[in-house]
């Protein structure tokens, strides 16, 4: 599939409603976990995430490696004390040890080739006994599940829960998976019809389907629906799953474990 056809940046009022969604929903979770705390939020993109962070937490640092995100955040979003955008890779965080209480970082991770030091970078500047809060796709649903690599071409690795837990036990042996999205027999019915039906009947399936789960409107182009939220993770492949896998783990272990 062409490149184009995935979107890897979220810009407010222009993302596709679904892609919006998906985004924003995320970091409405992480709210209940930021209150008064120091927070880095990895991968910030254009700062929506990061601001909605600021409003509870006592001080948060959007970081990435996009330029161009971070002029539009920093247009946008950086207005006072309790926000600060910086540039730098996520393989190389430019901090001391042990400075953030919460970390956040959103699809990030599938997009690194290095996701074992880009975790140890994580575990460094994280506090002891502070918290990840992760997200990344659901490994095993895929639009081509035969092939290795992912089907998004700016993807390098797509993980099982199991791959995912295993990795994340460098923090702790307890990760907490929540799920987003949920892919239910709906969906695999809606697939298989788009695999096999004329592009006039697709657009009329694909029409229908993403009209009837929109809200109703309000003044709130950023209003949060329902449908998107994260909640408790029910792993049923393939009838029920989750799209997403959203994870939060304390970091327990010492600092310098070793992964394997």
């Amino acid at each position: 599939m062409a490149e184009s056809s995935y979107l890897e940046r979220v810009v407010p009022d222009e993302a596709q409603y679904v892609l919006w969604q998906e985004h924003i929903n995320r970091y409405v979770f992480a709210l209940s976990y930021v209150q008064s705390k120091t927070v880095l939020d990895v991968a910030c993109g254009t700062g929506y995430g990061t601001e909605l962070i600021s409003k509870t937490a006592d001080f948060v640092v959007g970081l990435d490696i996009s330029r161009k995100a971070l002029t539009y955040a920093k247009k946008h979003y950086a207005k006072d004390s309790k926000t600060n955008f910086m540039l730098a890779d996520a393989n190389n965080l430019p901090f001391r040890d042990s400075v953030f209480d919460i970390i956040v970082s959103f699809e990030t991770i599938e997009h690194l080739r290095r996701y074992e030091s880009f975790l140890q970078e994580l575990k460094c500047v994280l506090k002891r006994s502070g918290k990840l809060i992760i997200s990344t796709p659901n490994g095993r649903i895929r639009s081509s599940p035969r092939q290795e690599k992912p089907s998004n071409p700016f993807h390098f690795k797509e993980f099982s829960s199991n791959e995912f837990s295993r990795i994340l036990s460098m923090f702790s042996l307890k990760a907490q998976f929540f799920g987003q999205c949920d892919y239910t027999l709906k969906d695999l019915l809606f697939r298989i019809l788009g695999r096999h039906l004329p592009l006039s009947l697709k657009y009329f399936f694909v029409k229908f389907k993403k009209i009837s789960e929109l809200p109703p409107q309000d003044d709130s182009a950023r209003a949060t629906n329902p449908l998107y939220r994260v909640k408790r993770r029910h792993d049923f492949y393939p009838i029920f799953s989750s799209r997403f896998f959203v994870v939060v783990v304390e970091n327990e272990n010492e600092h310098g474990n070793s992964l394997l």
